[in-house]
């Protein structure tokens, strides 16, 4: 059984962690959570710059790789936002070169930690850059 939660690592981005295997039925998930996190953003109540998906703790399906086609469309509308992609270096050999082609399209980190180094912090209201860890 797949697990799929929606966290906030540091302010301005948006984790949404898979656990088990990213199939169908946890993509459908994935695609919910970025859906209201979306939401949220519209209406002004969230403040986002990038949503990373976390998978280290996953194995993919080709059902699975589509949902994140699917998630970066959707990101893609927004102006401003990114969509990153946390340890997919141990899918390998797994993947097939169609799911390849989604995944080379995201940018990839190997770990959660090099992700949040490299993606730019948000900015707090005073305009003073907010300090990373």
């Amino acid at each position: 059984m797949s697990r799929v939660k929606g966290d906030q690592p540091r302010a301005g981005v948006y984790r949404i962690r898979v656990d088990g295997v990213l199939d169908a039925e946890a993509g459908g998930h994935l695609l919910r959570l970025l859906d209201a996190h979306l939401h949220l953003l519209a209406s002004g109540w969230a403040a986002t710059r990038h949503v990373v998906v976390d998978l280290a703790g996953a194995t993919t399906t080709p059902r699975g790789i589509r949902a994140l086609q699917y998630a970066r469309h959707a990101v893609e509308q927004r102006r401003g936002l990114g969509l990153h992609l946390v340890c997919t270096d141990h899918l390998g050999p797994r993947v097939t070169p169609g799911e390849r082609a989604v995944l080379r399209r995201l940018r990839t980190y190997p770990d959660l930690d090099t992700a949040l180094r490299a993606l730019e912090p948000a900015a707090d209201p005073s305009g003073a850059r907010a300090e990373t860890g």
